[in-house]
């Protein structure tokens, strides 16, 4: 595998999962909105098993042998495992025992969320800088993305 490979393979990875995680924020806004929560946890939970895989798949690969192809791969580990973290606050909100409960796992979520620019940015420049560290252009994809404006 090339780096150039290696970086196509987790920009697909990352595109992958815009379809689940549309569905999956659709599927949690309408169980959350419905007072399902052991709806929403189950729609969360799937979407953690989906990114685990990813990330499962990713730590497989050795990148050590590309130009920032260690730190490169921190970064995209790091990204992948913030969305999952997301997924698994939704998940705790619909598991919770009791409205206080799920209120401090939602300020919880909610606070998380208060990253995922500065996440987003990290992966971009990461993804950018190992490009150029190996010799190839990295083009910003429009990628689909846990919103926050929409679970409230």
């Amino acid at each position: 595998m090339t780096a150039k490979q290696y970086s196509d393979e987790v920009l697909r990875m990352q595109q992958s999962l815009a379809e689940p995680i549309r569905q999956a924020e659709n599927e949690i806004k309408a169980f959350g909105d419905s007072a399902n929560y052991s709806g929403m946890a189950g729609a969360a939970g799937k979407m953690e098993s989906l990114i685990q895989g990813k990330i499962d798949t990713l730590n497989k690969i050795d990148a050590a042998s590309f130009q920032g192809g260690a730190d490169f791969k921190t970064v995209v580990i790091r990204y992948f495992e913030y969305l999952k973290s997301v997924y698994s606050s939704y998940k705790e909100i619909g598991n919770a025992a009791n409205g206080v409960e799920r209120l401090k796992a939602t300020d919880d979520m909610y606070q998380k969320l208060s990253a995922q620019q500065d996440v987003e940015e990290r992966m971009r420049t990461s993804q950018t800088r190992f490009a150029a560290l190996n010799g190839f252009m990295f083009t910003e994809p429009d990628l689909a993305q846990p919103d926050s404006s929409s679970n409230r």
